[in-house]
């Protein structure tokens, strides 16, 4: 049976449920080719994750064994943040979390050499090569491609989106003919087909377009996580184990508030201040409203009451001068890239 595609907000909720599976092992460019998801919104999920010790975050490179080439200057292009669940969750499913993680190393490391090695790093390329496998209708989900081409990605996720296209189009051909095909000869000829595909391309100027960062998605996750947790249960995937407690969602809080701050911040920052504070106050109420249904004296409530107290002092000043003294484990975009 084919699975479903989670897309919108509900992608988001998958990752939750991924995560606490043991499940999750994705770069930014994976959340983005998969879900068709901004690169900001990839980007702030998973870092709030890891901020709030729900993923670790480790070096793509220190993977492969080549550790600390991230401080090379001449290897630093082939690394990659990767997010992996929790070492608390991945114990449950070991073999299923290895599967991923190896799957998905290969797959960043593989698309990475292609663009810095074949494309001579041609973002160009990459987005007019994107734009035609979109006119011509070639990739695997080619209507929900046209559906979100003003989506903003990373030159790597649209990358790998063309590979994708590619290896779909080859697996049904090898399937036409009643073949199988080896997975290291279809890997060297997806690699292949794409590098001919995008060198058509290079030297084209790169067009500026609306790249939109989906914000109201995100939106709409926050408040429907504080409304309804329960809704975890709709992506939860019975084989890897039996669903979270029923509070699991208060580990979740430091996520949420890192998310709404970035939000409220992304708001202000655009000179909307009418939504920015619009934002705060039904983030507010929706906080309050999830207290009120709590019982008096428990962990729930008084996570949701310190939740809105950090909320409070957070949105009371500048955001500049706030985003220093950020509660932990909010974390400030500012800072370089670390690995756990």
């Amino acid at each position: 049976m084919k699975k479903e595609l989670h897309i919108g907000a509900d992608s988001f909720w998958e990752m939750v449920a991924l995560t606490m599976a043991g499940r999750l092992a994705s770069c930014m460019s994976c959340v983005e080719h998969f879900y068709f998801q901004s690169s900001t919104n990839s980007w702030l999920f998973l870092e709030a994750c890891a901020s709030s010790g729900l993923l670790q975050k480790v070096s793509l490179l220190d993977l492969f064994g080549d550790v600390g080439s991230h401080t090379d200057a001449g290897r630093s292009r082939y690394d990659e943040p990767i997010y992996l669940s929790a070492s608390e969750f991945r114990r449950a499913n070991r073999d299923e979390a290895r599967r991923r993680l190896e799957g998905t190393k290969r797959a960043v490391y593989s698309a990475l050499r292609l663009f810095h090695e074949d494309l001579r790093a041609d973002d160009a390329a990459v987005a007019a090569a994107y734009d035609d496998v979109i006119e011509k209708r070639f990739l695997r989900r080619a209507d929900l491609a046209a559906e979100r081409r003003d989506v903003e990605l990373s030159t790597l996720a649209k990358l790998r989106l063309i590979q994708d296209g590619f290896r779909f189009h080859l697996r049904q051909e090898y399937k036409n003919e009643g073949k199988e095909i080896d997975s290291r000869i279809e890997e060297l000829e997806v690699a292949a087909r794409t590098s001919k595909h995008v060198r058509q391309f290079m030297g084209a100027p790169l067009v500026e377009r609306h790249a939109n960062e989906l914000g109201d998605e995100l939106e709409t996750f926050l408040f429907d996580f504080l409304n309804s947790p329960e809704r975890v249960e709709s992506f939860w995937d019975p084989k890897f184990g039996t669903l979270p407690d029923k509070d699991y969602w208060v580990r979740w809080l430091p996520v949420i508030l890192s998310l709404s701050w970035a939000r409220f911040r992304k708001l202000r920052g655009a000179g909307s201040y009418r939504g920015a504070t619009l934002f705060s106050d039904t983030f507010s109420k929706a906080v309050k409203e999830t207290a009120r249904r709590q019982d008096s004296g428990t962990t729930e409530m008084h996570s949701l009451e310190s939740l809105l107290d950090d909320w409070n002092k957070m949105t009371a000043g500048p955001v500049d001068s706030t985003a220093l003294v950020l509660p932990a484990p909010v974390f400030d975009p500012s800072l370089p890239l670390q690995y756990s």
